[in-house]
């Protein structure tokens, strides 16, 4: 049975186919915040004939089915409907098409005879590369259920559900194949009978000599069928073919006489062969008759080349023949059911070759009959499983090319005296398809690399038939013509299968892989600070990441990378084109040697250890809300670290500000540069290493930012005057040129003239908007000033963009 229904008629190929705040104590100034189907390619037809669909389109455009497909059953639909489809007399019957390959068996709760619960059948270890699985029910292939209350069922495309495979179908390559089994008891319910099939039905399973699984066996005159619980009865598990010609059966029924609906069939039914009332119908003796074709009334064959065919009481069938006056179809029966009138018909005996290779073997039947010259038509036999068609011809050395679909020149060819000729016969060209095909190895490329097969056609797309595999320690890059990727073709599912091989039959295509750490690299080297700016604030719903003074450290280790790899970048804009800030994405795809990767990364992660992420706004200080003088400036200057709070989450934003945190301020506003602390440096005699911030004086006294007093004192507690803040502002931001007295004449404090200290500084912070007078006029500069204004005017010269 299952050669029967194997797939005859399909060249088509279906391809096979993943912070918080973290605070410290130091000093005044505390807290740290830290597709395709592809399809046999034809050559074209001659007299530029149109390409035939395939049987798979012809199915799919009837039925509208354009998932998995499985032809009609030849004892199931008409010839009619075949015809249509291009499917000969005995229809194809497979799962996805693929290409010759490796399925493995899953034995699940069973065991092979050779032992384990899985193995793989390689189709090309059956007999014949050609994709079926004509061995799958032998011996070797048949799973022992563990439980001996359990017997095996058969393999399906699921381990529950799923559709029942049989020997000679075709599955998609790489597939898993499941073992089913049912619970055997006395009531039966594991089985499907079918009563007296042995007697009206042939073509079962068990009638294979491949067949050798046992649970689709004869008992007496019954056969019965084993079937799982919840699983559905497969066509190739049935029969309906009759045993012969004079002995009538109508399919199969149910215990009311009703039509058997095959889909609901299940355990502990019983079936019966509905044979009723029939009637025999003779053709007449006398003249000899050749190539009978009989159908019943829906259309099907039922007999061949017999005289004698017995069919359901109260129907005729319909009956075709060639005797000595050409072919003939019977119009009229006599009242003992035999012929008594026919009519002139219009015989086809359809041979296909390969060269000189005969292939008419191939077709279930090669006759075909018409009932006049328009309704010629041959697509039904342009398909052949694995070969290519290309057109029709008169002669057997194929010349003489012919008609696409009516072949008028053929029974005009040889005229008698009685008109036209009424049989011919054509030559089907045909060519092994697979000269079109491509086997593709998909080569993983490493010592414990596996690889797979696939058959393709050249003319498809690769689509999803590309594997993604998968190695610990490395990144897929994709696939490529050469091993080491050099002077290759890559190959993605966009790419045709003619992109890798233009001739030939075979190509090996090679995985690409990259480290993990080229990918560590590739993140590590493009973190960015992306944030926006409004109102002097940062804007708390955009994606701020990391405090300004960190992460320009952390640029420098980007940039030091960068040069050292020779990288060019690429200017990312943001999308807040007024206030964002822009940053550059780099690709480090040219970098190739493992090694400096690695010690890039090693730089990198360790620069990374140093960034400190942006707090929250909430929760910062507990003595700060929005009604808080310069509340903006101190949120701001908080989040990015240049201001801190005391232990116990306060700022005090009304307190005086001391020398000491302000020179601690000033470094952490210039990015907190690299210093390593020097005694030398120490021009100061009230400052040593128990001073709070002992080493941001010293760097601001070094760099020139932070002068003392006099007396050689720095004066660490006392409080900072609002003329001595402008004087370390203007110092930090590179003591700039500028005309003072220009700007003073625009500035016109009341208090302030050239003798004033740090007159020009003054100058320089009113005019760049970072210093204020007061209303009535005065600047005041020997007033002290406290923290919220300290935070206000550091604000106010990173907004006025002054500093170095």
């Amino acid at each position: 049975m299952y050669k029967k229904y194997s797939t005859e008629c399909t060249n088509t190929v279906i391809r096979s186919f993943s912070p918080a705040m973290e605070r410290r104590t130091d000093g005044n100034d505390r807290g740290k915040p830290k597709d395709a189907r592809t399809t046999t390619r034809q050559a074209p037809l001659p007299n530029s004939m149109p390409l035939p669909v395939s049987l798979e389109e012809r199915f799919q455009n009837m039925t509208g089915n354009t998932k998995v497909w499985r032809a009609p059953l030849a004892g199931l639909a008409s010839v009619a409907m075949i015809a249509t489809m291009g499917v000969t007399a005995l229809s194809a019957n497979a799962l996805d098409v693929a290409g010759a390959g490796t399925v493995t068996l899953n034995a699940g709760a069973g065991t092979f005879a050779a032992g384990g619960s899985t193995k793989e059948y390689k189709d090309s270890g059956d007999g014949a590369a050609d994709g079926k699985l004509s061995k799958l029910y032998d011996a070797a292939h048949i799973a022992t259920p563990k439980d001996s209350n359990k017997v095996f069922t058969g393999w399906y495309t699921s381990e529950e559900g799923g559709e029942a495979v049989g020997a000679g179908d075709i599955v998609a390559t790489d597939a898993t194949l499941y073992a089913h089994y049912a619970t055997t008891g006395a009531d039966d319910k594991y089985k499907v009978t079918f009563k007296d099939a042995v007697k009206y039905t042939k073509g079962w399973a068990f009638e294979d000599s491949d067949f050798q699984a046992g649970f689709v066996k004869a008992s007496g005159n019954d056969v019965v069928v084993l079937l799982k619980n919840g699983d559905t009865l497969a066509d190739w598990e049935y029969s309906t073919e009759r045993v012969d010609s004079t002995t009538y059966f109508d399919g199969w029924t149910d215990k009311n006489g009703a039509a058997a609906d095959y889909s609901a069939v299940k355990g502990g039914d019983v079936l019966y062969a509905a044979t009723g009332l029939s009637a025999t119908y003779n053709l007449p003796t006398g003249t000899v008759k050749s190539a009978q074709r009989w159908y019943d009334a829906s259309g099907k064959l039922i007999a061949k080349n017999v005289n004698s065919v017995a069919v359901k009481k109260g129907t005729e069938p319909t009956v075709y023949y060639t005797d000595a006056n050409g072919a003939q179809k019977v119009t009229e029966w006599n009242d003992s059911n035999t012929a008594s009138d026919s009519q002139t018909a219009y015989r086809v005996t359809v041979n296909a070759k390969q060269e000189s290779t005969d292939l008419t073997g191939k077709y279930s039947d090669n006759v075909k009959y018409f009932d006049s010259l328009s309704a010629v038509d041959l697509s039904s036999f342009e398909t052949i499983e694995g070969y290519a068609f290309y057109g029709w011809y008169q002669y057997s050395n194929l010349t003489g090319p012919l008609d696409y679909r009516t072949l008028n020149e053929v029974f005009a060819a040889n005229v008698d005296g009685d008109g036209l000729n009424t049989t011919a016969n054509v030559y089907g060209k045909f060519d092994d398809a697979r000269t079109d095909l491509v086997k593709v190895t998909f080569d993983e490329n490493w010592d414990k690399g596996s690889k797979s097969e696939v058959t393709l056609e050249r003319s498809a797309y690769f689509g999803d038939s590309l594997p993604t595999p998968t190695r610990d320690g490395y990144v897929f890059q994709g696939w490529n013509t050469k091993a080491d990727g050099n002077n290759g073709t890559t190959i993605d599912k966009n790419s045709k299968v003619s992109d890798a091989v233009s001739k030939g039959r075979t190509v090996t295509l090679y995985a690409q892989w990259r480290s993990t750490v080229f990918a560590e690299l590739q993140e590590l080297i493009n973190i960015h600070n992306v944030y926006t700016v409004k109102d002097g604030a940062l804007v708390k719903d955009e994606p701020v990441l990391y405090t300004n003074a960190s992460f320009a450290k952390y640029q420098k280790a980007i940039d030091a990378v960068v040069k050292k790899a020779g990288l060019t970048g690429t200017t990312v804009k943001d999308v807040n084109a007024d206030t964002g800030v822009d940053y550059v994405k780099y690709d480090t795809s040219s970098i190739r040697n493992e090694t400096a990767a690695a010690d890039y990364v090693k730089t990198l992660t360790a620069a990374k250890a140093g960034l400190v992420l942006v707090p929250a706004v909430e929760g910062l200080f507990t003595d700060v809300n929005e009604l808080t003088p310069h509340y903006l400036a101190i949120i701001t200057l908080a989040q990015q670290g240049v201001i801190r709070g005391y232990a116990d989450g306060s700022f005090s934003p009304a307190t005086g500000m001391t020398r000491a945190d302000f020179a601690a301020y000033l470094y952490r506003l210039a990015g907190e540069p690299d210093y390593t602390v020097d005694a030398s440096d120490n021009i100061f005699t009230d400052v040593d290493s128990s001073t709070p911030h002992y080493k941001e004086i010293l760097w601001a006294a070094k760099n020139g930012i932070l002068k003392g007093y006099a007396d050689g004192t720095f004066g660490w507690s006392a409080l900072v005057n609002r003329q001595d803040a402008a004087a370390f502002l203007y110092r930090l931001a590179g003591s700039p040129r500028f005309d003072a007295a220009t700007d003073a004449a625009k500035i016109n404090f009341t208090d302030v003239d050239s003798s004033t200290p740090h007159y020009k500084e003054i100058i320089w912070a009113a005019s760049n908007g970072i210093a204020n007078g007061y209303s009535d006029g005065t600047f005041n500069g020997s007033a002290t000033i406290l923290r919220q204004d300290a935070a206000a005017l550091l604000n106010r010269a990173i907004v006025a963009d002054r500093l170095k």
